[in-house]
């Protein structure tokens, strides 16, 4: 049961990747040009692949390792939550920025599983995450189309 919920989880990262990489992420206080927040998608989809690589180098037996790498999963979409779109972008990055907070739901939630042994309480928080997840990429996707409507 355990490889299986890792194979969840890194199944949910990699389709987030994708998904955020349509879309946009960053990380700074104040508005930032197109061109920059473009860039910006560039670098954090970057960053999320290169943690998905590392999930699957990781032991699926090594609970520390697993909760270390969603820690490190979060970062990216946290910050993008700060980053201060262009005018133009703001309707989508708010829906963007809604996608990031549900990633970071998911993958607390997902964390909060590692190492658990109960089948029965594994099996009741699997639908919770889908639904989690699921959230992610209607939001991811809808930020995608408004952004896409921007340029």
């Amino acid at each position: 049961m355990k490889r299986k919920l890792t194979r969840f989880i890194a199944a949910g990262i990699v389709a987030a990747s994708i998904a955020l990489s349509l879309t946009a992420c960053g990380g700074q206080d104040s508005r930032i040009s197109k061109e920059d927040y473009d860039k910006k998608l560039e670098e954090t989809s970057l960053s999320i692949q290169d943690i998905y690589v590392k999930t699957s180098q990781i032991d699926s037996t090594d609970e520390q390792a697993a909760k270390d790498i969603i820690e490190e999963m979060k970062e990216p979409f946290s910050e993008f939550i700060d980053i201060n779109p262009p005018k133009e972008y703001e309707a989508a990055h708010e829906k963007i920025k809604s996608g990031c907070q549900n990633m970071i739901d998911y993958l607390d939630s997902a964390s909060s599983l590692i190492g658990e042994t109960d089948v029965d309480k594994i099996k009741d928080v699997l639908p919770s995450l889908e639904e989690k997840f699921q959230n992610v990429l209607d939001d991811l996707s809808e930020g995608n189309d408004l952004l896409t409507k921007a340029k």
